[in-house]
């Protein structure tokens, strides 16, 4: 409502610019409606119910919203609702910021959860690269907080596919990189409710991910021992191949995710 109440009163670029100073973003976008309302969808970041609103508000106004299309497909990925709509709208966020890591990452985990493990192609021909391959870009970047689960992402692919050795490998590079940024942030004294929410969900990422590696190690090669991995929704792998690569032209410039 005050996004619709910022257009009528014709006070969109005042309340973009007052936002970006709020959030400390000096972003380049271009202070439109849709810019506003994605910025007010980082607001609600940590609700997922609230942020989806926004996020669809962004959708509406500009359905190729690079930011809001990875973000909002990623959520629903994370839940597991709308699997195939949130691969469509990455692969829409890819094709328009194609070099942008946590965009890979997101692409690579829609690859993932519908099955598209190895590079393929789609229904029309045209060639379709698979998780594992996306994944391992991904990680090859990986260096900031957070950029661990682009390891736990691979090692996932990688252990449904058959590579065991290697998705070993991956989660415990993943482990000591949660670890590492556990180090830095936990402990701290009146951290406020989003560094305490962050360091909870690093903590729980390091258990599963021991988990998994003791399992793994514990099974071996055909043995009955299997890690909890995400669930892959196969049944979906074909609708998703159907699903064309789309005509969009990359950015130049984007604003930065959350």
């Amino acid at each position: 409502a005050a996004i619709h109440e910022s257009e009528n009163a014709g006070l969109v670029a005042e309340t973009f610019r007052m936002l970006n100073h709020l959030f400390g973003d000096p972003s380049s976008a271009t202070p439109s409606a849709d810019e506003l309302t994605y910025l007010a969808a980082q607001l609600f970041a940590s609700h997922d119910e609230s942020a989806a609103i926004m996020y669809e508000a962004v959708l509406e106004r500009n359905p190729n919203h690079p930011w809001a299309a990875n973000n909002f497909a990623y959520g629903l990925l994370e839940r597991g609702e709308q699997v195939l709509r949130a691969y469509e709208l990455i692969q829409r966020a890819h094709a328009q910021l194609p070099t942008e890591t946590a965009i890979i990452d997101s692409i690579g985990w829609a690859r993932y959860r519908v099955g598209i493990l190895e590079d393929t192609v789609n229904a029309n021909g045209e060639r379709i690269e698979g998780a594992i391959t996306l994944l391992k870009r991904a990680a090859a970047s990986a260096s900031d907080l957070g950029d661990y689960v682009m390891y736990e992402h691979l090692g996932d692919a990688l252990w449904r596919a058959g590579r065991r050795a290697d998705a070993v490998q991956a989660w415990e590079h993943a482990a000591k990189m949660a670890q590492n940024t556990l180090d830095r942030v936990d402990g701290q004294t009146d951290a406020p409710p989003q560094l305490v929410e962050f360091i909870a969900t690093v903590r729980a990422s390091v258990e599963g991910l021991m988990r998994r590696r003791a399992a793994a190690n514990a099974g071996g090669p055909g043995g009955d021992v299997e890690p909890e991995t995400p669930e892959i929704f196969m049944n979906l792998r074909e609708d998703a191949l159907k699903i064309p690569l789309p005509d969009i032209r990359p950015a130049q410039t984007g604003a930065p995710g959350a």
